[in-house]
């Protein structure tokens, strides 16, 4: 019996702090921000990969093989950008190890975002493509309600952090 117990308790700290979708606990960014989505869905060709996305360079959230994760960034133009922590590509071919799309945030409004990788042929070897992509609400939709919700690192991004963080991590 107390092997029993001993693995259960293991099983619950395995997974206990994995948890499906959205937590229902979070709310709007304030009325001078915009609520930001990302889903990285299950995709094999980066899945051992972890990608890192920041704010106009600020670190926000580093999401692995089928996570999500929602933040707050104040309202206007910024670029969201998602960059590997290591490239598998050696000199002289070009590093796309970065993405990032320029963005013009409303107040109050939400983003969906979805990383994506596609595989190619070229010439006898397969390469991959990797980006980030504006999606709708709906699409989001189907992927927030199963990833694993990983928290935002700094506490400037949280929905729950004071303005005045967020916006000057932003700067």
């Amino acid at each position: 019996m107390k092997t029993y117990a001993i693995a259960l308790a293991g099983w619950l700290l395995l997974v206990g702090g994995v948890r499906a979708g959205i937590p229902d606990n979070i709310g709007l960014a304030g009325d001078n921000e915009a609520t930001i989505y990302v889903v990285r869905p299950s995709a094999l060709s980066y899945a051992v990969r972890t990608a890192q996305l920041y704010v106009d360079d600020a670190e926000v959230v580093a999401l692995k093989y089928k996570s999500c994760s929602v933040f707050k960034v104040p309202a206007g133009g910024h670029s969201l950008s998602e960059k590997w922590r290591w490239s598998i590509v050696a000199p002289p071919v070009p590093d796309f190890s970065r993405v990032t799309v320029q963005a013009d945030w409303k107040a109050g409004a939400r983003y969906y975002y979805m990383l994506w990788s596609d595989a190619r042929m070229v010439g006898p070897a397969v390469g991959l493509d990797w980006g980030l992509s504006e999606i709708d609400a709906a699409k989001a939709s189907d992927y927030l309600s199963t990833c694993r919700y990983t928290e935002p690192q700094g506490a400037p991004f949280k929905l729950n952090a004071p303005m005045s963080q967020a916006t000057d991590a932003a700067k």
